[in-house]
């Protein structure tokens, strides 16, 4: 059995929490830090009124793998991004979002059930001027304006992110540089409470940031939540899942739903401390 969980934790990056299940379960190196602080406690402000502003490319942005560097393994002249299997649903969104927003034709191109791509020379090049020679996402793009920060969390939640129970959520960062933004991007919209976990003994390295969302960070994620897909679903449909006996598929299934209730139960009790 366990030979096919490390083999679903290489299949599944795309998927944003199964890494981590896959990784309570086996043991892990990780390590967990408790940055959490107080911060711009005037931003808690009801949000029944608050306009959205979604900024298309700084929305694009927070989408991106950027996996190890914006520029690594792909050909940057005209390649936007690329999708695993358990990004179907997001892969069709986008290819429709950047048509609609930025009225030109991207080429979606489908290699196998496992990868996807979507290409558009005249945008790949457009994008990659927000990234230093190295492909590191240039944060002092973010400046001071709101409604690109809030674009760009709600990139990262929509490929990386999920509700985890009530206003706690949490977003995954998979070697990408995206992490020393994340931070304090949500500490400047007025995340109170932010945890952050490291797994850092795998491949890939992963980063969870684990927070208590604002009414109008919860606002712009509903959003998109049609979109997102159950990861327990997502898990069932993967083509690894054809190969494996019935009853070994169940067992799976019932370490992910375990695991995630162990995680609940973690984020309650961290939650409900007095520390921050």
């Amino acid at each position: 059995m366990k030979k096919y969980i490390f083999i679903m934790a290489i299949l599944l990056i795309g998927l944003p929490s199964f890494g981590q299940h896959v990784r309570q379960l086996l043991g892990s190196g990780a390590k967990n830090t408790i940055p959490g602080m107080r911060s711009n406690l005037h931003k808690w402000q009801d949000s029944t009124n608050y306009k959205l502003n979604v900024i298309p490319d700084y929305f694009m942005l927070g989408t991106f793998s950027d996996y190890l560097d914006r520029f690594n393994g792909r050909n940057k002249e005209i390649n936007i991004d690329e999708y695993g299997s358990s990004e179907k649903a997001l892969f069709t969104y986008l290819a429709a979002f950047l048509e609609d927003n930025y009225q030109v034709k991207i080429e979606k191109k489908i290699y196998n059930d496992i990868q996807s791509e979507l290409n558009n020379p005249q945008l790949a090049q457009h994008f990659n001027t927000f990234y230093t020679d190295d492909g590191h996402l240039i944060d002092e793009n973010f400046d001071k304006d709101e409604s690109r920060k809030y674009s760009f969390l709600l990139g990262l939640y929509i490929r990386y992110g999920e509700r985890v129970y009530d206003d706690v959520y949490k977003i995954r960062i998979i070697n990408s540089s995206k992490d020393k933004i994340l931070y304090p991007l949500l500490k400047d919209l007025g995340c109170n409470k932010i945890y952050y976990k490291m797994l850092r003994n795998f491949i890939p390295v992963s980063e969870y940031f684990y927070f208590e969302a604002t009414p109008i960070m919860i606002k712009y994620f509903k959003t998109v939540d049609s979109i997102k897909a159950d990861d327990l679903n997502v898990f069932v449909q993967h083509p690894f899942l054809k190969n494996l006996r019935e009853e070994d598929r169940k067992e799976m299934e019932r370490v992910m739903m375990e695991n995630k209730e162990k995680e609940m139960q973690m984020l309650k009790n961290w939650f409900s401390a007095n520390e921050f």
